[in-house]
C-alpha cells in the first residue's frame, strides 16, 4: 500500500506547475518551523513512505490550509484537493525530496 501512496504523490506532483511548485515551497518554508523540520526530518528517516500519516488530521490539516490561503483553493489544483500535494511540497520544503526543474 505505501507503494501505492508514494507513487500518487508523485504522479499528482508531476501535474503541477513548476510556478506552483515554486510558489507553494517557498510558502511552506516561511512556515515549518525548525522544530517542525527537524521532526519531519525525524519521523521521514524512521518512515519516508507514511512519516506524514500520524500528524495529517492536526499539523497536516494546518499545512493544508495554510497552502489554501497564501498558495491557491483547491478548486485550482488539477485533483481539487491539497491532500493530493501537500506531502511531497513538504519534503521539498525541508529537503527530502528532490527540488527544482529539469
Amino acid at each position: 500500500m505505501s507503494d501505492d501512496i508514494l507513487k500518487h504523490h508523485d504522479k499528482c506532483l508531476s501535474q503541477l506547475s513548476p510556478l506552483l511548485v515554486d510558489k507553494a515551497v517557498k510558502h511552506l518554508r516561511s512556515v515549518i518551523t525548525l522544530e517542525d523540520a527537524i521532526q519531519i526530518r525525524n519521523d521521514w528517516i524512521k518512515d519516508p513512505k507514511t512519516w506524514w500519516a500520524i500528524a495529517h488530521h492536526w499539523w497536516g490539516m494546518g499545512i493544508r490550509n495554510s497552502l489554501r490561503d497564501s498558495v491557491c483553493s483547491d478548486s485550482e489544483l488539477p485533483s481539487g484537493n491539497w491532500d493530493d500535494y501537500y506531502v511531497p511540497l513538504v519534503e521539498m520544503a525541508c529537503g527530502l525530496r528532490k527540488y527544482g526543474h529539469a
